[in-house]
């Protein structure tokens, strides 16, 4: 079982993927390269997901082991990446986590997250600042460790088609975006901030659907009650993050 397995920690949750050729383990080991547990901690608890291939792309869950069924990795590894990144959400929507429709960016060490649906400017804001290290286009993971919340690198290969450096940060806002002809922030009242995030939040649609939403929104939250969440509205130029360090 273990011979074709390459061991990762997606956000500090480990998981073992387990593929049925050699070939197909040195391929997922270079794409998530960064991510590659060296299994340090023995006792870790690590779940496990296994690479079926000969089926159509679907994605089961048996008891506590996930199976993703494709047809060819190599092919279709952007399948393959959407099928795993939807077993990651389930995890994390279960333990103190979850992942927001956001890019992000990172300056001084701290993460900026930029959250919205499609055309809002994600991926606009991440462009203008191509010096900074960013953890996602489309996907920011978001994760409770001892009492903090951190923003996660994203191993998923998302616009970019890249995965991320694998680095963890404090957050120093979370922004819903607009695009408009002058940059306002302000702060999300309640329930405005809750309805914004959990509206913004991916689930896996695998399982119970049900208990993984009520999941979600408790985590969200729990977050909202010690975080700020902001409305940005915002013009197209790098003196947006000046806009933000000066009020917060």
């Amino acid at each position: 079982m273990g011979k074709y397995s390459l061991h990762v920690k997606f956000a500090e949750l480990p998981i073992r993927i387990i593929c049925q050729t050699k070939t197909d383990a040195f391929f997922l080991k270079e794409k998530y390269r960064e991510y590659i547990d060296n299994i340090s901690d023995l006792n870790s608890n690590y779940r496990e997901v296994y690479l079926k291939i000969g089926y159509r792309s679907k994605v089961a869950i048996k008891n506590t082991t996930f199976y993703l069924y494709l047809s060819s990795l190599r092919k279709d590894f952007f399948t393959f990446n959407m099928n795993l990144r939807r077993v990651f959400i389930y995890l994390v929507n279960r333990n103190n986590g979850f992942v927001l429709h956001a890019s992000s960016l990172v300056k001084d060490n701290f993460g900026y997250i930029f959250a919205g649906k499609a055309g809002k400017g994600k991926s606009t804001i991440r462009k203008l600042f191509p010096e900074l290290i960013s953890l996602g286009d489309d996907s920011a993971i978001i994760r409770k460790i001892g009492k903090s919340y951190f923003l996660f690198g994203s191993p998923f290969h998302q616009r970019t088609k890249t995965a991320y450096p694998n680095i963890k940060v404090h957050i120093k806002i979370v922004a819903m975006i607009n695009k408009s002809l002058k940059n306002q922030l302000g702060i999300l009242s309640f329930p405005d901030n809750l309805t914004s995030m959990t509206t913004n939040a991916f689930v896996s649609y695998i399982g119970n659907k049900e208990e993984e939403r009520e999941q979600l929104i408790k985590t969200v939250f729990n977050f909202c009650q010690l975080n700020n969440i902001y409305d940005f509205k915002f013009r197209k130029e790098r003196s947006i993050l000046s806009v933000i360090d000066h009020n917060i």
